[in-house]
């Protein structure tokens, strides 16, 4: 598995609510993360760019997969492209992050777990309820043997 540069050259596909939300956690980072904009509206790409400090904004996601200076990719656009997406991302050699719900199907997982074994990267599924402190407990509870 190749190990991910720093600073991080993350590009979002898709500028939406939760590219707002990371982006401006992202700024906590200084400039060990540099983000990158991808959007089928280029001015919506070119406005997160200019507002979140990206390098780059694409008019398309392709555009942002296939981008050598990228490392990493966020797939945060409506689920039904996730499957799709993520498999280019892989395919092009990037770590991914997919926003939940991450597949439709079984099938989709399969799928992506087997393109993420063939290119050997990093592929994480946002999502935060496994850190919530009621999830912390139930798996201390369960690890005790008291349920």
């Amino acid at each position: 598995m190749s190990v991910v540069s720093v600073p991080l050259r993350l590009a979002f596909l898709g500028c939406g609510f939760i590219t707002r939300v990371h982006s401006r956690h992202l700024k906590a980072l200084g400039r060990d993360v540099i983000p990158h904009y991808a959007s089928r509206d280029r001015s919506k790409a070119d406005e997160y760019c200019r507002r979140f400090g990206g390098a780059a904004s694409y008019a398309d996601y392709q555009a942002a997969i296939g981008d050598p200076r990228v490392d990493a990719v966020v797939v945060a656009v409506p689920p039904r492209f996730h499957l799709e997406l993520t498999l280019a991302a892989l395919e092009a050699g990037k770590h991914v992050l997919v926003e939940k719900p991450a597949f439709l199907t079984m099938r989709d997982y399969e799928a992506v777990l087997a393109a993420r074994g063939r290119a050997g990267r990093i592929l994480l599924v946002g999502e935060n309820d496994h850190y919530k402190p009621r999830a912390l407990c139930l798996r201390r509870l369960l690890a005790e043997g008291l349920i």
